[in-house]
């Protein structure tokens, strides 16, 4: 408290003694408004100055009426040059006060906590940010009269430098220093920003230069605040604001470091430095996290593809694993529109989500017009749940979803008129489930792949739910039991024909 005491002392002094030269009228203005707050009267037999200076420890009360003096007096002058003159020499009082509490505490080396915190209240950072305003505001009546014009942006500016040191912890993006952007006076404003660490006022600032200097400028401040992570402070502003091509442009190693966390940009990085395989390995990650259009990840997997096989390691492992999630999304964007429509999914393209192989079998099985392309399509889809694209682990559910697949294919048919009729055997050949597995027999799968894919018979006549007597129709078991052994046949010779082939 005595080194608050002191300084508002000193003040006094100081401001009394700029009463004899510096608008008595102004002051004595101010200390009655100030004393009217504070409730207290003017004796007959006393000034004004008398009663206000006679209680140092409200000192700051008097900023408060001065600055709202100026402002009721700007509105009854009636020209520029009387107007400006007036912010002038109100901020020459301001500052002598300004100027007066920092000679007292650089010659007192004051640094105890709390003891000079007054500066940082209300009643003094209000009126001064006021008079900065005022500053500003009408700085451009000023005229052809530039030293005037300088002096009152002079003033501003150490306003400012004041009331940023009293608000050091919250000078971020600092509006005074904003508002010194907005008149133009960037030179000044940089300084502010440096001296006070306003990183995000320097980096809007920095966007006003000329190329070749911002570049200059930025290289100088990454290396003076390094120890501010003034780095990763420049990329986050070229991230956030889109400006991902300087980011890239970068040459330092730190940006891999502060790329790491976004792989949604570092892919493009590692192309550009020929780092193909770790480009590719981001990019099929990107597109197994892509969870709102089928039609990007198909980009990103095409472009991981394009890295993989660009790569002078070319991995076979990855390039089949991204063919086959390519294959999904191609299932899925071969379901015909009216199914997408009826599913209640988006008509754009663009817009329709990744769907899982469960899901595009569900959608393709849902169409009236489906045909053997249909399901021997679908059937292609069981492969990949087999593996980790198709996000299915229980085979069970895998079998069951095969077994769906056949038997809609078997329902296609009126089988009930088919076991009655004299062409039984005509008939079945032609039917969707036997053209189906002729699909899935003309594929170029291996061996163990078709086998995976035709129907389990068993499983097919014990659906009843599905298909009722036909189950125990014994012509119905015929004709199936017999293509089966079609089938099969046909595979064990072509398996023999292949071992020709080789041999």
């Amino acid at each position: 408290a005595l080194t608050e005491y002191a300084e508002k002392l000193e003040c006094c002094i100081e401001l009394h003694g700029a009463t004899k030269q510096k608008l008595p009228a102004c002051l004595d203005d101010a200390m009655r408004s100030a004393l009217q707050r504070r409730r207290e009267h003017v004796p007959p037999s006393l000034t004004v100055q008398d009663v206000f200076f006679r209680r140092v420890s409200l000192f700051e009360t008097v900023l408060l009426g001065l600055v709202e003096y100026e402002q009721h007096a700007i509105t009854q002058l009636a020209t520029s040059v009387e107007r400006t003159a007036l912010i002038h020499q109100v901020g020459e009082l301001l500052l002598t006060v300004v100027d007066t509490i920092r000679k007292r505490r650089l010659s007192s080396g004051a640094e105890t906590e709390g003891e000079t915190e007054w500066t940082t209240s209300d009643q003094v950072v209000k009126p001064l940010t006021a008079h900065i305003d005022l500053c500003a505001e009408y700085s451009s009546e000023c005229g052809s009269d530039r030293r005037l014009r300088s002096q009152l942006l002079a003033h501003a500016v150490e306003l400012v430098d004041f009331v940023l040191t009293e608000q050091s912890d919250s000078c971020n993006d600092s509006p005074l220093i904003l508002k010194l952007m907005s008149l133009n006076e960037d030179a000044r404003a940089i300084q502010l920003a440096e001296r006070h660490r306003d990183f995000p006022a320097l980096i809007r600032l920095s966007e006003r230069l000329p190329k070749t200097t911002r570049d200059a400028q930025i290289a100088e401040w990454k290396i003076k605040f390094a120890d501010d992570n003034f780095a990763d402070l420049i990329y986050k502003w070229y991230l956030n604001s889109g400006q991902q091509t300087r980011l890239l442009s970068e040459r330092t190693g730190d940006v891999d470091e502060f790329l790491a966390p976004h792989p949604e940009i570092s892919w493009i990085r590692d192309i550009n430095k020929n780092k193909f395989d770790k480009a590719s390995q981001t990019l099929v990650s990107l597109a197994l996290r892509e969870q709102h259009s089928a039609a990007k990840k198909k980009t990103l997997l095409s472009l991981a593809k394009l890295c993989a096989l660009a790569s002078d390691n070319q991995d076979s492992a990855v390039i089949a694993e991204t063919n086959e999630h390519l294959q999904v999304i191609e299932h899925q964007q071969r379901i015909p529109k009216h199914v997408i429509t009826n599913a209640g999914l988006p008509e754009d393209p663009d817009a329709v989500k990744p769907l899982t192989p469960a899901q595009i079998v569900e959608l393709s099985l849902a169409d009236p017009d489906a045909d053997e392309w249909t399901f021997a399509r679908v059937l292609d889809l069981v492969l990949s749940m087999q593996t980790a694209v198709g996000h299915i682990d229980n085979s069970i559910q895998i079998d069951r979803i095969k077994l769906n697949i056949w038997l809609e294919a078997l329902l296609k048919d009126d089988w009930a008129a088919i076991v009655k009729s004299e062409e039984v055997e005509e008939l079945a050949r032609n039917s969707c489930f036997f053209r189906t597995v002729a699909a899935v027999l003309k594929a170029e799968y291996d061996e163990d792949q078709t086998l995976t894919l035709l129907p389990d018979t068993e499983q097919l006549l014990g659906a009843a739910n599905r298909l009722g007597q036909l189950c125990t129709n014994a012509t119905f078991q015929y004709v199936i039991r017999a293509g089966e052994e079609t089938y099969r046949r046909h595979l064990r010779t072509r398996a023999a024909d292949n071992s020709m082939d080789v041999a």
